[in-house]
């Protein structure tokens, strides 16, 4: 009976485990291309420029990752 349980529940938990790491690779992905895009917007001389990137970084850092990953699940749709 124990068995029989454990061959069933194996495949979803298969299929949870791949879409978590596809999860988590899109978010990481993105996460990079936001940093970078980022530091490069905090080397404008345009000062409001500037600031926005300042300020979101200053927010997200505030923020858990795995908030921000949610943040990307929803948006990016999965």
């Amino acid at each position: 009976m124990v068995f029989n349980f454990k061959v069933e529940i194996t495949p979803p938990m298969i299929k949870a485990a791949w879409v978590t790491i596809i999860i988590s690779a899109r978010s990481l992905f993105f996460w990079i291309l936001c940093r970078v895009g980022l530091v490069f917007l905090q080397s404008f001389r345009f000062a409001p420029i500037r600031w926005f990137a300042r300020g979101y970084i200053s927010v997200i850092r505030g923020t858990p990752y795995f908030s921000n990953c949610y943040l990307v699940f929803l948006l990016g749709g999965a």
